[in-house]
């Protein structure tokens, strides 16, 4: 996955399988360092980091869209961490999907 941005507690990447494509909006997922399985378990300054963090990357997200002529309608914001029954032992993983919705 293409490394977006990273700081001392997450990461933010572009899946290599993104949920839909670039030319709809595209697919940005935010990661925390540490392994948390719900928000709640966050301590309460990182959940605050969490937030501003997707609040940032979604306005540069629909900043760049709009600069190539996209018109972005919406963003999703999807707190995931409910695939871990793939992972062996299962330990969910919270992680946060932007899914951008243009126009087009």
């Amino acid at each position: 996955m293409p490394l977006i941005l990273e700081t001392a507690n997450f990461t933010v990447v572009a899946p290599d399988q993104p949920h839909h494509s670039r030319e709809n909006g595209g697919h940005i997922v935010v990661t925390p360092k540490v392994v948390f399985e719900h928000r709640y378990d966050m301590p309460l300054p990182l959940a605050a980091q969490l937030m501003h963090l997707t609040m940032a990357v979604g306005e540069a997200l629909t900043t760049v869209l709009r600069a190539e002529g996209q018109e972005v309608v919406r963003i999703n914001y999807q707190d995931n961490g409910n695939w871990a029954y793939k992972v062996t032992p299962p330990r969910p993983r919270l992680h946060v999907h932007l899914y951008v919705r243009t126009a087009h």
